[in-house]
């Protein structure tokens, strides 16, 4: 029983690790997608950046940072489309 139970530990984290992996690589792959989807400005070089992913990991984490506030919000201009759409009243 203990050997079954080892073995489903080891399954649980190799199942674990390539979740992970998988939520890493569509980070890196869409990472400027995610800071657009906040209406945050693309960083113009890696420090910057840097400092901004850290600041919107804490502010995700609920640790909220008093500097996030100091980061410009732009919406862009409005959207024909977006004026249009609606939601369910149910999610």
């Amino acid at each position: 029983m203990l050997i079954l139970a080892w073995l489903s530990y080891l399954g649980a984290i190799a199942a674990a690790i390539a979740y992970g992996e998988s939520i890493q690589t569509a980070y890196d792959l869409y990472r400027f997608e995610v800071l657009k989807a906040f209406h945050l400005p693309l960083p113009a070089n890696l420090k910057e950046e840097r400092e901004l992913n850290k600041r919107l990991s804490d502010f995700l984490r609920q640790d909220i940072d008093d500097k996030f506030q100091l980061i410009p919000y732009d919406m862009g201009k409005p959207n024909k489309e977006s004026s249009s759409v609606s939601y369910p009243l149910f999610w």
